[in-house]
């Protein structure tokens, strides 16, 4: 499935048109990445599962084609969770 098809289906889920169904996407999107994962806050949704930001220590990595050791610097990682009704229903499918 590609972004048209989905906001397609949103659009005609909730009675708009699709650029409407882009819009408020990308505005929950902007919402989240923005202004609760930047943050370091986390957000769940009731029935699908939580997005939270995780660190990543500093390590020392290699690189697998030379054999040299990279310095990996600490970094974040959004993590997500499912919850157990989409578990539950991804299971059935």
């Amino acid at each position: 499935m590609i972004q048209k098809d989905f906001f397609r289906i949103v659009a005609d889920e909730a009675g708009l048109t699709i650029p409407q169904a882009k819009a408020i996407f990308e505005a929950g999107l902007n919402a989240l990445t923005m202004q609760v994962l930047s943050q370091k806050d986390e957000i769940t949704f009731r029935d699908f599962g939580t997005f939270r930001l995780s660190k990543i220590n500093a390590r020392i990595g290699r690189n697998p084609k030379t054999g040299l050791e990279v310095k990996v610097e600490e970094h974040h990682v959004v993590r997500f969770r499912p919850s157990k009704a989409l578990k539950a229903q991804v299971r059935n499918v």
